[in-house]
C-alpha cells in the first residue's frame, strides 16, 4: 500500500514537472504577443520599458530634440516636449497646419509639414509612432470623435503610402474633445486643443542597438 502510494506521488509529481514549463511557456508566449493596436494610448507610450539601456536612448532621443528644433528654427510649426524623463519625444502640431477648417483630408501643406518626421519610421522597430488626434469642444462628442477618427485615419494613409517606410509600429488614436490642454474658453484656446500630436517611442531594435553601444537611423 504504501509503495502505491509512493508510486501515485512520483506519477502526479512528473505531471506537475511536464504540465509547468508549458504553463510558463504560455505566460512568455501570451507576454510576446501583445498586439500594440489593442492597448490604451497611455499603455503604448509606457512601453516597452528600456531597463538598463535607458540611459543610452536617452542621450540619442536628445540629439533627436535638436533636430527636431533645428526644423522648428526654418518654420516647422512644431512644438517638441518629452515623457518617461526623456526617453519618449512627443511633437505637436496645431490642426490647422494639416486640414482646413472641418475637413478631415490631409492638405498639401500638411504632407510637406509631416515629411521630415518620417526618417523615424525608415528604420524597421526602431521606433513606435503613436499618433493622436484632438479636437475642442465645438459640435458635440459624436462630432469630436467622427473628425479626429477621419483625420487621424488621413495622416496614417498618407504615412502607409510613402515608399520605404515601416507602418507595423504606427498606432493611431482619436481622441475627441476628452483631452484639452487649456479651457476652450477662446478662439485662441480652441485652436490649441485642436492638435496631433505624435509620440516617438524608442522599440525593440534600438534596445539591441543601445546594447552594441550605437544607435542610428
Amino acid at each position: 500500500m504504501r509503495a502505491k502510494r509512493i508510486i501515485t506521488s512520483i506519477c502526479i509529481l512528473l505531471a506537475i514537472c511536464n504540465i509547468l514549463p508549458c504553463s510558463i511557456d504560455a505566460k512568455k508566449q501570451k507576454k510576446s504577443d501583445i498586439d500594440i493596436y489593442e492597448l490604451s494610448i497611455d499603455e503604448n507610450i509606457s512601453s516597452p520599458q528600456l531597463g538598463k539601456q535607458s540611459k543610452n536612448i536617452v542621450l540619442f532621443q536628445s540629439e533627436q530634440i535638436k533636430s527636431i528644433k533645428s526644423l522648428i528654427s526654418k518654420g516647422y510649426p512644431y512644438t517638441v516636449e518629452t515623457q518617461r524623463n526623456g526617453e519618449v519625444i512627443a511633437v505637436t502640431i496645431q490642426a490647422r497646419h494639416l486640414f482646413k477648417p472641418n475637413e478631415y483630408t490631409l492638405s498639401d501643406n500638411g504632407m510637406e509639414r509631416l515629411k521630415p518626421l518620417l526618417k523615424y519610421l525608415k528604420s524597421e522597430n526602431l521606433y513606435k509612432m503613436v499618433i493622436a488626434m484632438h479636437s475642442d469642444n465645438t459640435g458635440n462628442n459624436a462630432y469630436s470623435m467622427d473628425i479626429t477618427t477621419k483625420r487621424v485615419n488621413s495622416v496614417f494613409d498618407w504615412i502607409a503610402n510613402n515608399k520605404g517606410i515601416h507602418t507595423e509600429l504606427v498606432v493611431p488614436y482619436a481622441l475627441g474633445n476628452s483631452d484639452p490642454i487649456v479651457d476652450n474658453n477662446s478662439i485662441v484656446n480652441r485652436d490649441k486643443n485642436r492638435r496631433l500630436v505624435i509620440y516617438l517611442i524608442p522599440e525593440k531594435g534600438m534596445i539591441s542597438q543601445a546594447k552594441k553601444g550605437y544607435i542610428k537611423l
